[in-house]
């Protein structure tokens, strides 16, 4: 019902860019020049191939350590929501419960 399809988005969004965090993490030293933080007029871009992204860079190699640590915040925080909406939901249908056995 409605906690599947929660946990479902939570899990999708949360460990989607998750991935894409260790991902770029560890393209970054085999593509340099494509896989980064880059700034330029248009905003901000992660990573653009065949070519680079218009702009500058802002992180360097520090772009790993930082990818790492986004990804495994977002992995965290994706399992701290899922399992916070599973006890919500596991509390409520045992008051459903109780107040349907108590009628």
């Amino acid at each position: 019902g409605i906690q599947g399809y929660i946990v479902l988005v939570l899990a999708l969004l949360g460990y989607t860019l998750g991935a894409s965090f260790y991902i770029t993490a560890l393209l970054k030293p085999l593509f340099p020049h494509n896989v980064g933080v880059f700034i330029s007029e248009q905003g901000l871009n992660l990573a653009r191939f065949p070519e680079p992204p218009p702009g500058s860079e802002i992180l360097g190699i520090y772009f790993v350590p930082v990818a790492v640590f986004l990804g495994f915040l977002f992995t965290l925080g994706t399992t701290v929501a899922i399992r916070a909406v599973v006890r919500r939901f596991g509390k409520l249908k045992q008051k459903v419960a109780s107040m349907a056995a108590s009628a």
